[in-house]
């Protein structure tokens, strides 16, 4: 997502950002985990749109990076 380090590169999710701030939440409870989670709504929408941002033809294909590969002439 949004790097320049890979072959292609790919729009983030605007839900995205969610996501991961649940993921780096400390969670040594029950509670906790249960009040850090996003609504599911905003997490089937994150899923759903990161697939669709990450099919080939939703991709911007990185030149530069090809380009130090060796795989494209600059």
């Amino acid at each position: 997502m949004d790097s320049s380090r890979g072959m292609v590169q790919f729009v983030k999710t605007k839900e995205w950002d969610e996501i991961v701030k649940y993921a780096e939440t400390p969670k040594k409870h029950f509670g906790e985990v249960r009040e850090a989670k996003p609504p599911r709504e905003v997490v089937k929408r994150a899923l759903a749109d990161l697939l669709e941002n990450c099919k080939f033809k939703n991709c911007t294909i990185n030149q530069g990076y090809l380009k130090a590969l060796g795989l494209i002439k600059p």
